[in-house]
């Protein structure tokens, strides 16, 4: 009976850690404005970010660009309006509602407090993430990547006016190459890559990780976020062989698209590189945040 009390406790301390990791990381309900404001081709909209994405959700015709106007609210980390492109009736809706209605990627002040001040975003899409990065961490560097050219005309307009992002036409694999893209599941978010033997007019670049960090001149980096839809395993997989960059990294945050993530070789190459597990921030997406101890 006392062993089995001591499991049933030692249980609900595992519980009570991994419930104490997830409030920290996740962007929860009652750290969120409930009364926000944004115009949408000037028609100006307020409510909670529920009742927001529901009117945005019903405007426009498919695929017409909605242009919004987010307006700074008391509670909100973020303090000048902002002006964004998003496609009408896409996966860009969910994307804006998880960034900047509900400030999906909150956990990173706890994570940098002064804020990270180098940004590799691997999987831009249309770019509202990492003009979020901008606006929120303006000292910041932020380098985004993105492989479909239909994305990443939107990236370039939602990241326009910000100085301190750089944009790469690219896939990121394990090695280099030519790579075509093809709908791996509904809206612009399923775009995946395929690696291909010779190059076509369609197809674009497949680089490293190791090759834009040189590239763009990061010694190190304070936060990779991996959003590769598949390709992350070839990346891992690399890593997992010994073309070891993850000492140059602090912070990982990681969508994976396997059907055992914790057998995968991204948590492989993790843990031997000395990173330690920070929680799974899977309220509204799916990435796994991985630190140096």
């Amino acid at each position: 009976m006392l062993a089995r009390a001591m499991t049933v406790n030692s249980v609900l301390q595992i519980h009570v850690i991994v419930a104490a990791a997830f409030a920290m990381l996740c962007c929860v309900q009652s750290d969120v404005c409930q009364n926000q404001e944004l115009s949408v081709d000037g028609r100006v909209l307020s409510g909670s970010p529920r009742q927001l994405a529901h009117e945005l959700r019903h405007s426009g015709s498919p695929g017409a660009l909605l242009r919004i106007n987010l307006l700074p609210s008391p509670c909100s980390p973020l303090t000048n309006e902002i002006k964004l492109n998003i496609r009408a009736r896409s996966s860009d809706v969910s994307v804006f509602y998880s960034v900047f209605l509900m400030w999906e990627f909150k956990f990173l002040t706890s994570m940098f407090p002064s804020g990270p001040l180098s940004i590799l975003d691997l999987g831009g899409n249309s770019g509202l993430t990492s003009s979020f990065f901008s606006h929120r961490f303006p000292h910041a560097k932020i380098v985004v990547v993105e492989p479909s050219i239909k994305n990443f005309q939107v990236l370039r307009l939602n990241t326009a006016v910000s100085r301190n992002v750089f944009s790469e036409l690219a896939a990121v694999g394990g090695d280099f190459g030519h790579a075509s893209i093809f709908q791996r599941k509904p809206g612009f978010w399923g775009m995946s890559v395929a690696k291909s033997d010779s190059a076509s007019m369609s197809d674009v670049p497949q680089v490293t990780v190791p090759f834009l960090l040189d590239k763009f001149g990061f010694e190190t980096l304070d936060y990779l976020k991996v959003d590769i839809e598949g390709s992350e395993v070839d990346v891992c997989q690399r890593l997992a062989d010994g073309d070891n960059w993850l000492h140059r990294v602090k912070c990982v945050s990681i969508e994976l698209h396997t059907t055992d993530d914790v057998h995968s070789p991204c948590y492989t190459a993790f843990k031997s590189a000395g990173m330690s597990y920070k929680g799974y921030t899977g309220k509204f997406t799916a990435y796994h945040n991985w630190c140096m101890q």
